[in-house]
């Protein structure tokens, strides 16, 4: 079986209570589950957006202290190209070839020393002229000649009067180490004629750079850092990763617009990226965070919000067990006391605790067992009627003076020796009385009910003689439908006893059966005298219970036919006093399983 179907038929099979008290648990976790969920990405949204706007900010301001300290760079390298000393050291440089005059480069030493200040902005001033003659600061140690500024130096370069140089390995050492610095040239003219006279070369110290930003914390792990355009890393707090390409880093080709941030996938999880360009280094300032750290804050919210609802469902749980106990129990009283009912002990009733819906079900639960009760003792006395009816109607056929009657037929046949009409009168005596038995069964097909009648006139014809005759005409279709036994041959007997009772000669019986309209119809019509309205009236109005008293005709039959098929189905007698009487019955057309009753 499928599993999500087993987990179903499990939960159909649970109780009420259960049912409840699970479907709200589920409900609730799936509800926990997805506003945990949802309050976690909002939450870190602003997190993250809170996280790009701040370091930003803080990408900002390097890159304004880095504006200051181009701007400081800028301010001394033009203290440096007007001093006097250098203009007149370099203007004499050009007259001569070899080595320079030593009062001139000291003059030029000095002045240079005065730009540097210990611990300071300056690491180091460098002044090249075009006989290449190299003036220094002179707090720097073997300085090589292979770190010219060309460009600037060429004569056509007319246009181009500075350059910055990105991090670069000094030409140098200095505190007897080669460094890595960045480098502003300003190229030198004389004051006097406007010819070049050579370049000079202001040296910071990159860990000044880095450390405009090394006290900024982006997380625990997070760091910024600055890159050239070649894709190198150009300064960081991190000494080692200086030069090094991140080309292939995952984050490096976002770096596309002015300023922005986006996050990417890093090794160990998504990081948020976050950068602006810097353009007089043509460097981009790139800070770099994991996300995950971002959000550690937001994953203690979390694990708080979960513990709060997680709270908020248990005590919920425990209420609706009290509230689902509350509303199942009266449920499970009123189930136990169905659970009687079916055993058979119909004296039970629901006990209704509160006015609620399980109430109102209890309360209709009680009513339906009254109406059942009330239904079983209505039913008692039908059935108790019907066998006094039964009971009447066979005593009434089982008349003495009936018996006595057609025995005296007999034996008047017997004196004048009529054996075959002996025997034919004492058949159709048998007959009749084997129909009216016929083993207790009260309903018999329309063909026995038939048989009955027809047994009947066949006895009443052999005592009148010339009295009366008659005739039977049925469908044979409906000879096999159902019909309460004894409804033909008392109004048969009716005719005789009561229509023809004037008559010597001359009666006449119809019997006719048919299907009509959905019902059978069976009709028996006499040209007896007739019975007046009023007498009519009067039978129709007599009481069931009266059945002992009087004899059994239209009364009788009607209440039969009521008791059995119900008030659908009735008895409609048309009469005309010395004209005769037409009697109808309708019947439900139902067909006797198996033919004949036994």
């Amino acid at each position: 079986m499928n599993p999500l179907k087993k987990i179903k038929a499990h939960f159909y099979a649970l109780s009420l209570r259960n049912k409840i008290s699970a479907s709200f648990i589920i409900v609730n976790t799936i509800f926990l589950t997805i506003s945990i969920f949802v309050i976690f990405q909002i939450s870190s949204q602003i997190l993250v957006k809170k996280t790009v706007e701040n370091t930003l900010q803080d990408i900002k301001l390097v890159a304004e202290k880095l504006d200051l300290i181009c701007e400081q760079l800028e301010g001394r390298a033009r203290a440096v190209i007007t001093e006097k000393n250098v203009q007149i050291a370099l203007a004499n440089s050009n007259q001569y070839e070899g080595e320079l005059k030593y009062q001139e480069y000291w003059a030029v030493r000095n002045e240079l020393s005065k730009i540097i200040e210990p611990g300071g902005l300056v690491q180091s001033v460098l002044i090249y002229d075009y006989k290449q003659h190299v003036y220094d600061s002179g707090n720097i140690q073997d300085v090589q000649s292979v770190d010219i500024p060309t460009k600037l130096m060429e004569a056509g370069s007319k246009q181009q009067k500075y350059e910055w140089k990105g991090t670069h390995r000094s030409n140098y050492r200095f505190n007897y180490y080669v460094q890595n610095i960045i480098s502003y040239e300003q190229k030198i003219y004389n004051e006097n004629n406007g010819k070049p006279l050579g370049v000079a070369v202001l040296n910071v110290d990159e860990g000044v750079i880095s450390d405009l930003y090394s006290e900024i914390n982006l997380g625990t792990t997070g760091s910024i850092f600055m890159i050239n355009a070649n894709g190198e890393i150009a300064s960081s707090p991190d000494k080692e990763k200086i030069f090094t390409s991140v080309k292939n880093e995952q984050y490096y080709n976002l770096l596309k617009e002015e300023t922005g941030s986006s996050i990417f996938r890093a090794e160990d999880g998504n990081a948020l990226v976050v950068y602006r360009k810097y353009e007089v280094l043509d460097w981009t300032i790139v800070g770099i965070v994991p996300v995950r750290e971002i959000t550690s804050d937001n994953a203690v919210l979390m694990r708080s919000v979960f513990f709060i609802f997680g709270a908020g469902i248990l005590v919920s749980a425990m209420v609706i067990l009290r509230i689902s106990k509350r509303i199942t129990g009266p449920l499970a009283k009123l189930g136990q006391v169905m659970t009687n009912v079916s055993e058979g002990d119909l004296e039970a009733r629901a006990e209704i605790l509160y006015r609620d819906d399980v109430g109102a079900l209890a309360l209709n639960f009680n009513n339906m067992l009254e109406q059942i009760d009330g239904l079983m003792y209505h039913l008692i006395d039908e059935q108790r009627v019907k066998r006094k009816m039964e009971f009447a109607l066979i005593q009434a056929q089982i008349n003495p003076h009936f018996l006595y009657n057609t025995l005296e037929s007999i034996c008047g046949l017997a004196q004048m020796k009529y054996t075959e009409e002996i025997i034919e009168l004492v058949n159709e005596l048998a007959t009749f009385y084997r129909g009216i038995l016929s083993k207790g069964s009260s309903i018999v097909t329309i063909e026995e009910e038939i048989q009955i009648t027809e047994s009947y006139l066949k006895i009443m014809r052999t005592r009148f003689q010339e009295k009366f005759n008659y005739s039977i005409q049925i469908e044979p279709e409906i000879m096999s439908y159902g019909a309460i036994k004894l409804i033909l041959q008392p109004l048969v007997e009716n005719s005789i006893q009561h229509g023809f009772k004037q008559r010597r000669t001359g009666g006449m019986i119809e019997i006719i059966g048919r299907h009509s309209q959905g019902e059978i119809l069976l009709e028996i019509r006499d040209n007896g005298c007739g019975i007046s309205k009023d007498r009519i009236e009067q039978i129709f109005a007599e009481a069931k219970e009266d059945y002992e008293l009087k004899s059994f005709g239209l009364k009788s039959v009607e209440d039969r036919i009521h008791l059995y098929f119900g008030e659908a189905y009735n008895i409609i007698v048309e009469s005309v006093q010395g004209d005769g009487t037409l009697i109808k019955i309708s019947l439900p057309v139902n067909e006797l399983c198996g033919g004949k009753s036994e």
